[in-house]
């Protein structure tokens, strides 16, 4: 499994993610560095889940 590919969904996974605040604190206003900074905490618990499900054996 690539872990680098990127594609809509995921980009969907993150806006959702983003939205209830799972990354970082998100306020009804838009602001570039909370969500940047978001970027690569969706990357770290997105490459926790895949190693997770690769020592289940899921993937």
């Amino acid at each position: 499994m690539k872990r680098n590919a990127r594609k809509i969904d995921e980009l969907m996974m993150f806006f959702f993610g983003f939205k209830l605040g799972r990354y970082e604190r998100f306020y009804s206003r838009f602001d570039t560095q909370i969500f940047m900074g978001s970027i690569p905490l969706y990357l770290k618990k997105r490459n926790e889940a895949i190693d997770h499900a690769i020592k289940k054996g899921l993937v």
